[in-house]
């Protein structure tokens, strides 16, 4: 388990320093409006929230609990053809309809989505190797070999912000950073795939016409409650950047796609360090030994995140300025709020989120992204009028919290434990 954290730790950090120097790269060449443009069709093309219906988590779950042999081959076999399935309408709805997509739900004049059009096809393709890649992610996590997945996913990380700054800095235009991007998760995916069966086996086809339909009926059913979540949470950040655009415009887009990214750094450090507990907690089931360590978990978690968003909250600004060099002030409020208020209050309550998933009750992790897709649209509507901009960061540090007490008190529920209790 430490092992699998560690390194998944030092990926996080070597992702960290590419999108460090990436970044002030694409913003300096290409400019503010064209970042924005660029993180909106991230929006456009990130398939997993729509089509994934949580057949990945729900596969690590089955896989982690059943081990290797027949049964196991055989979930492996449907996840792949049940996305296949569902993928392809998918990547076809959008590249076909691409120019919907950009003009008429992300905002962008005709001008702008012609030259995002390529950006937008070639990430919905990558976004398609990205999800059929979560099988081996799965399959390779089940038997606590979340280090190879850390390894692959850091050499992902780098040939994308590489290939990044190469297509910006040679050839300055959108088209080439869509290239950019799925070449990397091109070879990824080639990479887990080989790393999964070396490490796994083929898995077999034995038997698998008389358990199909009960093993995609199995997936489909705890899969469902973890996917409602997870389309859920699409309203929150992805819509949150779309109504940016549409109230504000597409520079603030780029402001508040910066604080998402220090925020998502953040939360990758913590969920390797938490990664391995989820087949652990599936192995272990809604035990004693189960509830005792996720309150020692969140304790602890509390007890360390506090001083450290204390000292963010005084370190974020300089550190700001010598990523960004001379940048708004808009960008620093923002970073600050949305970053600490999720490193104190979402990091403390992850150990019950992978409970949630793990130890059969998904539909919570539907429950926590309503509150927080719910609140911050109602706080958005109700103060973007008296304090602009600033009503975004404000919004999601309320809904943040939110979710955080409606998830520990569910736990509570469960467990019959408080967070703060002996």
């Amino acid at each position: 388990l430490l092992k699998n954290s560690v390194i998944g730790v030092v990926q996080t950090f070597i992702n960290l320093i590419l999108l460090i120097i990436a970044v002030p790269i694409f913003i300096k060449i290409l400019g503010k409006e064209s970042y924005g443009i660029f993180s909106l069709v991230m929006v456009a093309g990130n398939l997993n929230i729509f089509t994934n219906l949580g057949l990945g988590q729900a596969l690590l779950k089955f896989l982690a609990e059943q081990g290797k042999g027949q049964e196991s081959d055989h979930d492996v076999i449907v996840s792949v053809l049940l996305l296949l399935l569902i993928l392809f309408p998918f990547v076809s709805a959008g590249i076909f309809f691409w120019n919907f997509l950009l003009t008429q739900l992300l905002g962008l004049s005709s001008t702008t989505a012609t030259n995002a059009q390529w950006l937008l096809v070639w990430t919905l393709m990558a976004n398609l190797l990205i999800m059929l890649g979560q099988v081996p992610k799965a399959m390779l996590e089940s038997i606590q070999k979340i280090y190879i997945t850390n390894w692959l996913q850091t050499v992902y990380s780098f040939l994308y912000w590489i290939f990044i700054i190469v297509a910006v800095a040679y050839k300055r235009h959108l088209d080439y950073v869509g290239i950019a991007i799925f070449s990397s998760a091109l070879i990824w995916f080639l990479l887990i795939w080989t790393s999964a069966l070396k490490q796994w086996h083929i898995p077999t086809l034995h038997n698998l016409s008389s358990n199909f339909i009960r093993i995609v009926r199995k997936q489909l059913n705890y899969g469902v409650k973890i996917y409602v979540g997870s389309l859920t949470s699409f309203f929150f950040e992805p819509l949150t950047k779309v109504i940016i655009s549409h109230w504000f415009g597409v520079t603030e887009v780029g402001y508040f796609d910066i604080a998402l990214r220090v925020k998502a750094q953040i939360q990758t450090v913590m969920l390797k360090i938490f990664a391995p507990l989820m087949p652990l907690l599936a192995q272990w089931g809604n035990s004693d030994k189960t509830r005792y360590l996720i309150q020692d978990l969140e304790k602890k978690s509390l007890l360390l995140t506090i001083p450290l968003g204390v000292t963010l909250f005084f370190t974020l600004s300089p550190a700001l300025n010598l990523w960004l060099g001379e940048h708004s002030m808009l960008i620093d409020i923002c970073v600050k709020i949305i970053a600490i208020s999720f490193l104190i209050f979402s990091t403390t309550a992850m150990p019950s989120y992978l409970f949630f998933l793990a130890c059969g009750f998904p539909q919570n992790t539907t429950y926590i992204q309503l509150t927080n897709t719910g609140v911050n649209l109602f706080c958005l509507l109700a103060l973007q009028q008296s304090v602009g901009f600033l009503a975004v960061p404000i919004s999601s540090a309320i809904a943040i919290f939110c979710s955080f007490l409606l998830g520990i008190y569910m736990q509570k529920r469960i467990s019959h434990f408080f967070l703060l209790s002996n």
